[in-house]
């Protein structure tokens, strides 16, 4: 029976100072020179004597083994076996250990939940999606249930469903309130879209081109002709920031040119960031003196001046 192993650097490197050759990952196991009590001990390393004639790879409960040594004689082999069962016990070990501390942290989390007042805990819970919300973490669900002391698991069961009936009907009326919310918000954004939308019907039968007009009465939406159009009217000499990715800063002490004309339109003086090409091809940043101010609550609309200091 040939297995799988992997090898420390420092088996891997005796190995070749020892015999000049490269350790393979695939080795024979001499069964026929081994007691019935050794190949017991190899056996066990494997899950399953495989019948199609591939090698098995050897695990250790789960995490892969690395051999200490390459073994080429049964007692190497031996040795091997009892590396691996060694390594075995302590990883199932140290998956009992994390499962009883597992549940000790549940259960004194629940403990600690229930101590608290209502509102204190809806609170902590309310940043979760709605579909998380009820009693979230606060169901028991070890990652190996199997592992868990009986006694423990039975406590951690049981102070998990006295966190359940006391709260969940808690959290339950919360998520209630914050849908009707959500609803409530979606409400008014519909309407804040329709009267946008009204807004612009009035505005392109008053003052849009004759092409506006045409368009948007055939059924096109000609959104951004019209953004254009408006702004060239009600504010010549802006440019629109369609993409909204314009920086800015707020102005400490605006030019009084650039406070005027904030003035006149109910805008802001800002410091407007501009991203400029040396002469060695790199990106700089400038910036200059702007007022930026808001079309149809979406736009935002800048003037620029000259770069001035401050």
């Amino acid at each position: 029976m040939e297995l799988k192993l992997k090898y420390t650097p420092e088996a891997a490197k005796a190995y070749t100072i020892a015999t000049g050759k490269i350790p393979r990952y695939q080795t024979e196991v001499p069964l026929g020179q081994m007691t019935p009590e050794q190949r017991a001990l190899i056996v066990e390393m494997v899950d399953d004597i495989p019948t199609t004639g591939d090698a098995p790879v050897v695990y250790a409960h789960k995490a892969a083994f690395v051999s200490p040594l390459v073994p080429t004689t049964p007692e190497e082999w031996v040795e091997v076996a009892q590396a691996w069962k060694a390594a075995t016990e302590a990883a199932k070990r140290k998956e009992f250990d994390q499962s009883q501390e597992q549940a000790q942290k549940f259960v004194a989390k629940c403990e600690e939940a229930l101590t608290l007042e209502d509102d204190a805990f809806v609170k902590r819970v309310q940043e979760r999606p709605y579909e998380e919300k009820v009693a979230y973490g606060y169901r028991w669900k070890p990652d190996r249930p199997e592992l868990v002391e009986p006694e423990l698991d039975a406590r951690a069961r049981d102070i998990a469903e006295r966190v359940q009936v006391r709260f969940t009907p808690l959290q339950e009326e919360w998520i209630r309130k914050a849908i009707q919310r959500d609803k409530e918000m979606e409400a008014l954004k519909v309407t804040a879209r329709q009267k946008r939308e009204d807004e612009k019907a009035a505005w392109i039968a008053a003052h849009g081109s004759e092409y506006l007009r045409k368009a948007t009465g055939a059924g096109y939406d000609c959104q951004r002709r019209y953004v254009e159009e408006r702004a060239a009217l009600e504010y010549p000499g802006y440019w629109v920031d369609f993409d909204e990715d314009a920086q800015y800063f707020d102005r400490a002490a605006p030019s009084e040119a650039a406070l005027d004309e904030a003035l006149r339109v109910g805008g802001q003086v800002v410091w407007r960031v501009i991203a400029l090409e040396d002469e060695y091809g790199d990106t700089v940043k400038d910036g200059a003196e702007a007022v930026r101010v808001v079309l149809a609550e979406r736009y935002s609309l800048y003037k620029m001046y000259e770069n001035c200091e401050d």
